[in-house]
This record gives C-alpha cells, sequence and structure tokens, in this order.
C-alpha cells in the first residue's frame, strides 16, 4: 500500500526530497516504514498521521500522510 511521507526541518538531509511515497505492507506500522526510509534512529522528531499526532507502533492505513517533525532545541 502508499503512504505519503513529509519530512521537516534537518529531516531532509537524509532523503533527497521532502515528501515522497513509499510502498509499506499491509499493516505496517510507522516504525516498520521509517526504517525503510533508513533515517538515524539518533535523533528525535514527532510524529503526525494525517495532522494528529501519533507514536511509532501507531498502524498504517492506505494513502496515510505521516509527517515527521524533528525536535528543535536552542535558547
Amino acid at each position: 500500500m502508499k503512504v505519503e511521507f513529509r519530512l521537516h526541518g534537518y529531516l531532509t538531509r537524509y532523503i533527497s526530497c521532502a515528501s515522497l511515497a513509499l510502498d509499506v505492507p499491509e499493516d505496517a506500522t510507522v516504525e516498520e516504514a521509517l526504517n525503510r526510509l533508513g533515517l538515524p534512529e539518533r535523533y528525535g522528531f514527532a510524529v503526525f498521521v494525517n495532522l494528529e499526532q501519533h507514536s511509532l507502533t501507531t498502524p498504517l492505513k492506505p494513502r496515510d500522510c505521516v509527517d515527521l517533525v524533528p525536535a528543535e532545541q536552542g535558547g
């Protein structure tokens, strides 16, 4: 099934585009889909599925849109 991923902030350094459609198995979770993207695990980010905050264990459905928003620090 196709799921759209949109990367924000510094996460765009790891993928050549800010948005991409990813083909994942039925009933895949956000975490399983992220493993296919190859993002470094050490970075923290919030997960939004269809504009609502979710966890990495959230199961995905066809045509879901996943936004990955990095945690920002500074001062």
